[in-house]
């Protein structure tokens, strides 16, 4: 379909979602295109392991806003709009949550590398000497086989595709418990970071 066809495609249903049709908003929710728009952003504003949290707060901002978006401009470009502030917001509540934590550096685990070329917004990875030891903490809080698997990534050095080769699991479900560790991981630092705040 050309382009021109594919925007009338997204206008009708954003219209027809905008005047109460919530089959219509849900398609439109999850069309590949406008989850595209959103995770494309995401991504180079706040992070991979963040962009699942990103989009489902724009599908609620959607959600909530629709009725006032002007049928003048493409949706695509309202929802890029939306989600560029959706983004700002959360690097912003970021940065604020750092300040607090005065010389301690919030620790955002991922499994992306941190890159030179990377926006100063863009989260990267802590893993200097005095932070392993916090990480290290964490994955102990952590089940058997996310421990095994986290500490194959960051202290043996191991790629994902060799560690789903040591821990024996089919792909599919390695992605999803791979997904769950990192979330668990994430959750664990900032709380032990909390408790030595405190101390």
């Amino acid at each position: 379909m050309e382009e021109g066809g594919r925007d009338n495609v997204l206008h009708e249903l954003a219209q027809q979602a905008k005047h109460g049709d919530e089959d219509a908003l849900e398609r439109l929710l999850t069309d590949t295109e406008i989850k595209n728009v959103i995770y494309g952003l995401a991504n180079k504003m706040v992070g991979r392991d963040n962009a699942d949290d990103v989009y489902q707060e724009v599908c609620l901002r959607i959600y909530q806003k629709i009725r006032v978006w002007q049928e003048r401009s493409k949706i695509t470009t309202w929802i890029y709009a939306l989600t560029k502030n959706i983004c700002r917001n959360f690097v912003k509540k970021a940065q604020r949550e750092n300040k607090k934590a005065r010389d301690w550096s919030v620790i955002v685990i991922s499994d992306r590398e941190a890159r030179e070329h990377d926006e100063p917004e863009q989260f990267r990875i802590v893993l200097k000497q005095e932070r392993t030891e916090i990480i290290r903490d964490a994955l102990g809080e952590l089940g058997e086989r996310c421990n095994q698997m986290l500490t194959l990534y960051f202290f043996k050095r191991l790629p994902k595709h060799e560690i789903m080769k040591v821990v024996g699991l089919q792909k599919s479900f390695f992605s999803k418990k791979w997904n769950a560790c990192f979330k668990a991981l994430r959750r664990k630092t900032q709380k032990i970071m909390k408790k030595q705040r405190k101390k």
